[in-house]
């Protein structure tokens, strides 16, 4: 799943590499023509679902991923709300699945600069610290591994969080 897909930049990345893989692209159904409009482009219109929604506010799909990405999404929101944001994507994870945050964070290249653009155009927008991020998911009850820097500048961190959790009976859900 790719929350908040926008033109879906890391989803059509991901779809590219592994051919088999299906991809929930959720976004505002007013973002989802972007999102359509460049998943078409790029010829992969047939791994992709796209569901119009506000995650916060809107119920999420009834079905369990082995991988949900949220890219530069987080600086867009507030502390708060990011926690509840990943402790609510954090239910949809398969066992083993993992959630994927790439966004920027304070003290890196760049990162003066991506503020300043966060705080002219979001009310509550900002760079959240690593020990944040981890934090949030640890809180989630995920397992936390070693950040990796993904761009140079901005810098964009790639931080991750593991369902570490077994089945316990099979998943009522289906898979995607």
């Amino acid at each position: 799943m790719d929350v908040g897909a926008g033109a879906a930049p890391w989803s059509i990345a991901l779809a590219r590499e592994n051919p088999e893989s299906q991809v929930t692209a959720l976004d505002l159904p007013a973002v989802l023509v972007s999102t359509r409009r460049a998943v078409s482009a790029a010829g992969l219109v047939g791994q992709f679902t796209f569901l119009p929604a506000n995650v916060f506010h809107d119920p999420l799909p009834e079905c369990s991923y082995d991988l949900i990405v949220l890219g530069q999404f987080c600086h867009l929101f507030d502390a708060a709300t990011c926690a509840d944001l990943i402790s609510r994507l954090s239910q949809l994870l398969n066992p083993g699945g993992q959630l994927a945050i790439m966004d920027g964070v304070p003290g890196r290249p760049g990162a003066a600069v991506y503020e300043l653009s966060l705080y002219l155009r979001t009310k509550e927008g900002a760079l959240h610290p690593l020990a944040e991020y981890e934090r949030w998911l640890r809180d989630a009850g995920l397992t936390t591994k070693t950040p990796v820097d993904i761009n140079a500048e901005p810098a964009i961190m790639l931080i991750t969080g593991d369902n570490q959790n077994t089945p316990t009976g099979g998943n009522p859900h289906r898979t995607r």
